[in-house]
Parts: structure tokens; sequence; C-alpha cells
């Protein structure tokens, strides 16, 4: 499982997800992308995402164990999302990569933090990972495709 990003920083600026999230809704968004019935390919994906293979490969594998990517062998073979697009979360995704999603670390583990006795900042902190979570839910990967690609695929 990756590490949340919220431990490392991208040009000063904290994560809340991990790279290997990022990956993984890209790839969604790419699967959503395509004509209805079509696969794309590890290499389409990797090259049009700029995923590297490797990770690409097994972010794949992970989604496919949950039921939110099929695979397909052989030589028309490659990738398709099993659901439609508005019937996979965000959070789905990002919580079959990163596992549960936590955006302050004292929520999930008031150990790490020496004032968690006595914390002004809990219940504030507890409302906004809530609405983050309700967000991520709330949003699918047909919510990120362009409007006119996604009325193009629905087009008979």
């Amino acid at each position: 499982m990756s590490k949340p990003s919220i431990l490392r920083a991208c040009k000063g600026v904290l994560l809340l997800f991990s790279k290997s999230s990022d990956y993984a809704l890209r790839a969604a968004r790419h699967l959503a992308m395509l004509p209805p019935g079509t696969r794309a390919s590890l290499q389409e994906i990797s090259s049009g995402q700029h995923i590297p293979p490797a990770l690409l490969s097994k972010l794949l594998q992970k989604l496919v164990k949950r039921g939110v990517v099929r695979s397909f062998r052989g030589f028309q073979g490659g990738y398709a999302l099993a659901r439609p697009p508005e019937d996979v979360s965000l959070r789905s995704i990002l919580e079959e990569i990163d596992g549960p999603l936590t955006v302050f670390e004292c929520l999930d583990h008031p150990d790490c933090c020496t004032f968690s006795e006595d914390c002004g900042f809990q219940s504030v902190f507890w409302k906004a990972q809530q609405v983050v979570l309700e967000v991520l839910q709330g949003a699918t990967v047909a919510d990120c495709i362009p409007v006119q690609r996604r009325d193009a695929s629905l087009a008979p």
C-alpha cells in the first residue's frame, strides 16, 4: 500500500494523496474517455498519462481485483472500466490504492500528537475531513471527463 502523500511534499506543498493514487485516477479517467466497447493497452495508458508502465501494471491489477477495471487477454486485449464511469467514485479508487483516507493524521492516530488530550482543533479537523470524504464519494470518474467527450461517448 502506498504511503499517504500528506507525509511527502511536492514543490513545498503537502499533498493529501499518494502519487500512486494520482496515477490510478488518471488511468481510470483515460479508460472512461474511450469510445464504448473499446479497450486500452497498458502501453497506451502509460504513454498517454505519463505513468511508469511497471507501476501502472500494479495499480491496474489492484483495480481489477476490486472490480473497478476489467482486463482482457490476447491480441485484442487491454483494459476497460468494469462499470460505467458514473458508478465509480473517486473515493473508491483512492481507497483501493491508499487504503482508508485520512486528511488529518491525528484523527486516526491521536498518539501522534502530543496535544491530543487538550486539542482545540480536532472538532474542526473532523468536520473538514467529513467534507473532503463526502466530496470524493459524490464525485465520479464521469465528472472528470470533459463535457464534449462525455456527450460523444453517450451518442449511439
